[in-house]
């Protein structure tokens, strides 16, 4: 009887966890960051009241199948999934949960049985099939247009797919908040069209399970700095007209935001984006700006705001967070790549509560991070980023920018926003 409470208890858990990886459409758990399960733990501390640490969402979705967490875990999952005890969840789920365990049980083992009974009855053709069809790579061919041009824009993508056998084949047009932004591709070449209503760099997959099989990205281009926020609690995203924000900084009122449906007592990002060829090579910049947080009432103490430089091959990424927080704080420059969780990362967490000037500074992808002149990162990467494409900051709730400096590797500026007849040459040395 224990035996068969433990292996249905285990049942019912991964069901109930890959209910909640269905929820949060961010794909699938096994590709999450430590950026998706730091939100995901502050999601459900929000929803239910009780605190899962960010190591126990991890555990809970990479430990494998044998693994039961403690009867209070379980209550916070159940409560978070909409029900008041683990109990009622396992009640609601009663009807569903063997074809769930079905499910998983014929995808586990049908490849096998199919392979053992061909192996019996013709071991030598057997072989010969896999090798000319099973063993064959599924191929992909494929030309995506435009790559560049301004929202709306409709790209059309052609392709073929050779070999595909019972592979599922996808394509995913690199939009967090479309929904689908996955379609599945039938075996037969055709022609897709999607169309893209906001600005940004997007990379766009063929792909097949987690193998990418084609790749390619779309420029959709933006006309000078633009205004967004979006909430992860439903995923949606929200444009807003920049006659909202301010003449002489980039800032969102909150009150302002309520025209537009915000609940701005919920959480929310506030992002602005500049998106274009700058004729800069991010592995040879200087970046300069200044930034400040304002506090909120929903995030329990840890605000963080990131500054990510997109890349034409690869993008450079700085996570910045308020004091106490540094556990929060990450930097993924190209294949660089550090969390606060696991590294020394306390020069990213300071008062942001008032204005600091941040500067990053690359040189043949030998990079420096400063805040006010004081130095507080240096780190080198080894695969390029390419040329500069765009400039996106987001920040958890409020945030004010201003003092926005861009040079190249000569020190010769080529964007200069928000300055308010500051030097830009002293601040950018």
């Amino acid at each position: 009887m224990f035996f068969r409470f433990i292996h249905t208890e285990k049942l019912y858990i991964r069901k109930c966890l890959s209910d909640i990886e269905q929820e949060m459409h961010w794909g699938p758990s096994t590709e999450w960051t430590n950026f998706h399960f730091q939100k995901l733990s502050q999601l459900i501390t929000e929803k239910t009241g009780d605190t899962l640490s960010v190591s126990s969402v991890r555990r809970l979705f990479t430990s494998g199948i044998d693994f039961i967490p403690q009867p209070e875990t379980r209550a916070t999952l159940a409560r978070f999934m909409g029900c008041v005890t683990w109990l009622g969840y396992k009640e609601k789920q009663r009807e569903t949960i063997y074809k769930y365990w079905l499910r998983n049980v014929i995808k586990q083992y049908v490849h096998l049985r199919i392979g053992l009974v061909l192996f019996i009855v013709g071991g030598l053709f057997a072989a010969y099939f896999a090798g000319n069809y099973f063993l064959r790579p599924v191929k992909v061919v494929a030309t995506l247009f435009p790559s560049q041009g301004n929202p709306p824009l409709t790209v059309i993508t052609q392709y073929s797919v050779s070999n595909k056998g019972n592979n599922d084949i996808f394509i995913d047009f690199g939009e967090f908040f479309h929904n689908p932004h996955r379609l599945m591709l039938p075996d037969r070449g055709h022609v897709l069209t999607h169309t893209y209503m906001q600005s940004y760099y997007y990379p766009v997959k063929i792909m097949m399970e987690k193998k990418i099989l084609w790749q390619d990205k779309v420029h959709v281009l933006s006309d000078g700095w633009e205004y967004g926020v979006f909430t992860r609690t439903p995923p949606k995203y929200y444009s807003i007209h920049r006659d909202s924000g301010h003449q002489t900084c980039l800032y969102l009122a909150p009150r302002l935001l309520a025209f537009y449906g915000i609940d701005t007592t919920r959480s929310y990002y506030t992002e602005f984006k500049n998106i274009r060829r700058f004729g800069v090579l991010c592995d040879d910049l200087t970046l300069s700006f200044r930034m400040k947080i304002s506090r909120t009432t929903f995030s329990r103490g840890c605000h963080d705001a990131t500054v990510l430089l997109l890349g034409k091959y690869n993008n450079l990424k700085a996570t910045f967070t308020t004091p106490g927080c540094s556990g929060l704080s990450s930097i993924s420059f190209s294949d660089f790549k550090r969390s606060g969780r696991f590294n020394e990362l306390n020069g990213f967490s300071q008062n942001f509560f008032q204005f600091v000037q941040i500067m990053i500074k690359t040189s043949r992808m030998k990079t420096k991070i400063s805040i006010n002149g004081n130095e507080i990162y240096n780190f080198s990467y080894n695969k390029t980023a390419g040329e500069l494409y765009g400039i996106h900051f987001y920040c958890l709730g409020p945030v004010t920018l201003d003092h926005i400096m861009l040079a190249d590797s000569n020190r010769t500026v080529v964007l200069n926003d928000f300055v308010n007849d500051v030097d830009s040459t002293v601040i950018l040395q």
